[in-house]
């Protein structure tokens, strides 16, 4: 649903504005006659403004609905974050974090860093390599 929400956005605003366009193109045409500029008008506002207004919306519409989902993923986040960290002693790795948020070790590694600055929290490297990130609880 989402990709054909951001393919119908991005083909109705192009189409919009390429009619507004030529509404504008049409009054610094000198060689225009008064017919050929009200018919161009005509189309361009029957065609164009529905298009760009449909095109808007859905585009809206989409950019709304990704940012609803991106912030229930955050909180999703978190709640499993503060979970493993009481659970844990107020220890946990990168990995299992990782492995309980279904994020890459990349993203889970970004997102244990932040919060040791957010929290006051320590992290560790062990001699294996693998880091101890600690929080107080």
């Amino acid at each position: 649903m989402q990709f054909l929400k951001v393919l119908t956005a991005s083909l109705l605003v192009p189409v919009g504005m390429g009619c507004l366009l030529a509404i504008a193109t049409e009054f610094i045409n000198p060689h225009s006659t008064a017919d050929s500029q009200l018919s161009i008008i005509l189309g361009g506002l029957i065609l164009g403004l529905p298009s760009l207004g449909v095109g808007g919306w859905v585009a809206w519409d989409w950019y709304q609905e990704r940012r609803k989902k991106n912030k229930a993923r955050s909180r999703r986040i978190r709640a499993i974050f503060l979970h493993l960290i009481q659970s844990e002693d107020g220890e946990i790795t990168v990995q299992k974090l990782a492995q309980y948020t279904h994020l890459s070790t990349l993203e889970a590694k970004v997102f244990l860093d932040q919060k040791v600055k957010e929290l006051n929290g320590s992290f560790e490297k062990k001699s294996n390599g693998e880091m101890i990130y600690r929080f107080q609880i």
